[in-house]
C-alpha cells in the first residue's frame, strides 16, 4: 500500500486485525447462550457474524429481545454476558497475534497508534498488557461499552486522532463507522468473517490488504 506515511494516526480494530480471534468470539457467543437451546444459540452466532464489530451489549440485548422475545431478561443478560466474558478472556490470551507487529511499529513509529474495538475495553487492556503488545498502542486501547462511532468522535474532540487518520478493520461495520467519522478505511481480509467482502467493497473507495504484515 502506498502513502501510508502520509497518515498521522493509525486506528486498529482488534479481532481479525491484531488478534486472530474472530472464530473464538463466534463460538463464545454460541456457548454462552446454549442453555436457551441449540437453534437459538445458532441464530445468535449467525447474527454476531453478520454484525461483526458491534459491542456485545447490543448483541446480547438483540438475543433476548428479538430471538427469545423476552421482556424481562436483566438477570439472564448479566449471566450470559458473564459466561461469555469468562470464555473470551481465555481465548484472547491464546489467539495468534498478527506477525511482525514490532517491525511494523518501527516502520511507522511517527504515527499515533490506537485500538478501537467492539470488545470490552477493560478486558482488552488486560489481555494486551499480559501479552506485552499494549506498548505498541501509545495513544490508547478503547472498546465497549461505548460504540465505535462514539469513541472515534470523542477521540477526535480530544485531538487524539491527529490530522489524517486511517482505520484498519475487518467488518462492514468498521467501514461504516469510518465513513460516518470521515476517516479513511483499509479492509484487512485474512481473518475476517465477512466472506463476501470482495463484492461488498468492489466499488468502494477503500484500501484492502490481506494482513497488517503486508504493510512492512
Amino acid at each position: 500500500m502506498n502513502k501510508l506515511d502520509t497518515y498521522d494516526t493509525f486506528v486498529f480494530d482488534c479481532d481479525g486485525v491484531i488478534l486472530n480471534s474472530n472464530n473464538y468470539k463466534s463460538e463464545a457467543f454460541f456457548k454462552s447462550t446454549l442453555k436457551y437451546g441449540k437453534e437459538n444459540a445458532k441464530k445468535f452466532k449467525n447474527y454476531h457474524i453478520k454484525n461483526g464489530g458491534i459491542s456485545r451489549n447490543i448483541k446480547f440485548k438483540y438475543f433476548f429481545e428479538k430471538i427469545l422475545k423476552k421482556k424481562d431478561y436483566s438477570n439472564d443478560l448479566d449471566e450470559a454476558m458473564n459466561v461469555y466474558s469468562d470464555i473470551v478472556k481465555i481465548d484472547l490470551e491464546k489467539s495468534d497475534i498478527t506477525p511482525n507487529l514490532s517491525q511494523l511499529k518501527k516502520k511507522y513509529k511517527k504515527q499515533n497508534w490506537l485500538i478501537v474495538s467492539g470488545s470490552n475495553q477493560n478486558e482488552l487492556q488486560q489481555v494486551f498488557k499480559k501479552r506485552k503488545i499494549d506498548k505498541y498502542f501509545d495513544s490508547g486501547i478503547y472498546g465497549s461499552p461505548k460504540d465505535k462511532i462514539t469513541i472515534l468522535n470523542e477521540l477526535r474532540s480530544a485531538s487524539t486522532l491527529k490530522k489524517k487518520t486511517i482505520y484498519f478493520g475487518d467488518s462492514l461495520y468498521d467501514y461504516e463507522c469510518s465513513k460516518k467519522c470521515n476517516i479513511d478505511f483499509c479492509f484487512v481480509s485474512k481473518w475476517s468473517e465477512l466472506k463476501d467482502w470482495k463484492d461488498i467493497f468492489r466499488n468502494k473507495d477503500i484500501k484492502t490488504i490481506s494482513s497488517l504484515e503486508d504493510l512492512i
